[in-house]
């Protein structure tokens, strides 16, 4: 999982046994700045939010060191309407300015998420990777084993692993080749 959601470009990887898009909603709620969202979220991709009309807009991040952000936790006080901006602290994403206004589903959170995990009773279901790479769940399975036994094998299904792993990566990064590339320039400061 980590390979394919670290390498996955422009075509968003999620697990194949997921029934549903990685995608979160919740309503707005006036007043609440603070908005709990699972421990399977590993990565925040976009957020967007309705505005008291009814109009989505896409959010953007700022962080802690954003010379605009004077202090997070004052975001309460007086400074409220329609979120523009979120940020991200543990389990939460934090809206700015607060909802003035209540929205059923008017908070969308496209995200990277967990897989969910094997039961030991489960024998029926496939690991949600492209099958291709299921025999390298095998091989990593086992290196721990060979490795401990001092077994002569433990080179050959190292050097398998590190042969899968760079194929995985290449196949999860060249999943997007329809989206052409653009160029962009890189501004540099010369002083």
């Amino acid at each position: 999982m980590y390979l394919a959601l670290s390498n996955d470009g422009q075509w968003l990887f999620d697990d194949l046994n997921q029934t549903n898009l990685p995608i979160g909603v919740a309503n707005l709620v006036s007043g609440q700045y603070d908005y709990e969202f699972a421990d399977e979220v590993l990565v925040v991709q976009k957020v967007l939010a309705k505005d008291s009309v009814g109009t989505w807009t896409e959010l953007r991040p700022y962080g802690f060191e954003d010379d605009e952000l004077d202090n997070l936790w004052k975001l309460t006080s007086g400074n409220s309407g329609s979120p523009v901006r979120y940020q991200k602290l543990a389990h939460s994403i934090l809206l700015d300015p607060v909802p003035n206004y209540n929205s059923t589903g008017g908070l969308k959170v496209v995200f990277k998420r967990n897989a969910p995990r094997f039961a030991s009773t489960d024998t029926t279901t496939d690991p949600g990777i492209p099958s291709i790479f299921h025999v390298y769940l095998a091989r990593y399975a086992s290196l721990p084993f060979l490795i401990e036994k001092n077994l002569p094998q433990a080179n050959g299904v190292a050097s398998l692993i590190q042969q899968d792993e760079q194929a995985i990566k290449d196949y999860f990064s060249v999943r997007s080749k329809d989206i052409r590339g653009k160029l962009k320039p890189v501004v540099e400061d010369c002083r």
